[in-house]
């Protein structure tokens, strides 16, 4: 299946706080998530991390604080900048532009279990988050 999409046109309702997730591309073995936040951040004590090949950060918009387990400050992405976690890193969002949107794609290696692929769901999500 061909598919075409504009990873700009933002149809989502946008609020502070709330990130929203959409997989706009799903092939065999790969995910591309497109993330939209404004003034997100991880919830404190929370670190995330993924089972497998890691993830890329593809900053399209906006920025992010990123911070990476073990680092002392979060590392600072905007348009244009990527980012590469491996497998064996942890990490979480410490903010999002607090009043312009932030819009990134996560691409990530999906796992096989049992003959079938885990991913998440294609229609687009709310993800309640810190408010910064």
């Amino acid at each position: 299946m061909n598919v075409t999409g504009n990873l700009f046109c933002l149809d989502v309702l946008q609020e502070k706080g709330v990130e929203q997730r959409e997989t706009v591309g799903l092939q065999v073995g790969l995910s591309i998530t497109r993330s939209v936040s404004t003034g997100c951040a991880t919830p404190p004590g929370i670190w995330c991390s993924e089972n497998g090949g890691g993830i890329v950060v593809v900053v399209l918009g906006g920025e992010v604080g990123l911070l990476i387990k073990g680092e002392v400050t979060p590392r600072i992405l905007a348009g244009g900048d990527y980012l590469i976690i491996d497998d064996q890193s942890s990490y979480r969002i410490e903010w999002t532009h607090p009043s312009e949107l932030t819009v990134w794609l996560v691409i990530q290696k999906l796992e096989w279990n049992n003959n079938v692929y885990l991913f998440s769901t294609s229609e687009p999500q709310s993800i309640d988050m810190l408010e910064r």
